[in-house]
Formats: structure tokens, C-alpha cells, sequence
């Protein structure tokens, strides 16, 4: 009998040490991890990789991008603009992603996080105004056009990462 309550504490434990190991990773992905982050290939010595599958606000697409040891993208050749403009698909790179890119604190003066230069790379682009008050970040549109708007930092959009 004394074996039976063995092997039933026993298992209870085992059973016990299992669940607290299989929380790991739902914890992970409330986290904002992704289960699908897309390789969009690489130009200029660096690689690009979206997450369509969540959105975050820009602080957290830059955090979610450290932790996966990358950081939020910088566009600053003509070379990367085509290169993404050519690797949009409308399935799996389509939308709105967070760039390092946030305001300088002079009107229509942003300049790359990272670095704390100034953006000088997109002004080919067109400037899109969402109409919100406290526009502050930056996000590259993958469209058949591609646009940089200007958003709140606060919304909940993609993410651009490179290595």
C-alpha cells in the first residue's frame, strides 16, 4: 500500500513539474512572440524580416526585434527601397511596418533611432499624414506603391526587422 501512495505522489509531481514547463511558452507568446516571421531576403549586407502575424505599437516592435537579437529596420539606400518594394506580395508582406525611424522634434524632421541621424534615405517616397494628432513614428507601406506614413506611436501595426 505504502508503494501505491509512493507512485501516486509521485506521479502527481511529475504530472505538476509538466504543466508548470508547458506554461513556458504560452507565456512566450503573450509575450508577442511570433510564430511566423517572414524572410524577405537581403541587400547591402543586411536581411529583412516581417511579422504580419502581430501587431505592436513602435516601442514594442523595437523591443520584439531586440529580443530576437535584430533591430527595427532602416531604409537608406535606393538599393533597399527597390529591394522592398520588389519583395511586396500582397500575402505575406503586404501593410503598414514600423521603422526605426521617429520625430525629431521639428516638424517634419525625423530622424533613424538607431543612429539619431537624420532620414535624408526616403525622400523619394511620399509622406502620408493619417490625419491623428502626435504623429511621431514612421512605417513603410508595402503596397504596389509603396508610401512611408506617419502614425502615433501608440498604434498597433506589423513590424520591420533586419539583422
Amino acid at each position: 500500500m505504502k508503494f501505491i501512495g509512493l507512485f501516486a505522489t509521485a506521479l502527481f509531481f511529475a504530472g505538476f513539474q509538466w504543466s508548470e514547463s508547458a506554461s513556458i511558452s504560452t507565456v512566450n507568446v503573450e509575450q508577442g512572440g511570433s510564430p511566423r516571421l517572414i524572410n524577405l531576403g537581403t541587400v547591402d549586407c543586411k536581411s529583412y524580416f516581417a511579422d504580419d502575424a502581430v501587431i505592436r505599437n513602435w516601442t514594442e516592435a523595437k523591443a520584439f526585434c531586440k529580443t530576437l537579437g535584430m533591430k527595427l529596420a532602416t531604409i537608406t539606400t535606393s538599393t533597399q527601397i527597390a529591394f522592398l518594394k520588389n519583395v511586396y506580395n500582397g500575402t505575406t508582406f503586404a501593410g503598414s511596418h514600423w521603422i526605426d525611424a521617429r520625430d525629431s522634434f521639428e516638424e517634419r524632421q525625423f530622424t533613424w533611432d538607431e543612429t539619431k541621424t537624420p532620414v535624408t534615405s526616403l525622400s523619394s517616397f511620399t509622406f502620408r499624414n493619417t490625419g491623428m494628432p502626435f504623429q511621431t513614428c514612421l512605417a513603410y507601406i508595402s503596397a504596389g506603391t509603396p508610401d512611408i506614413y506617419v502614425y502615433p506611436c501608440e498604434t498597433q501595426i506589423q513590424t520591420l526587422c533586419e539583422t
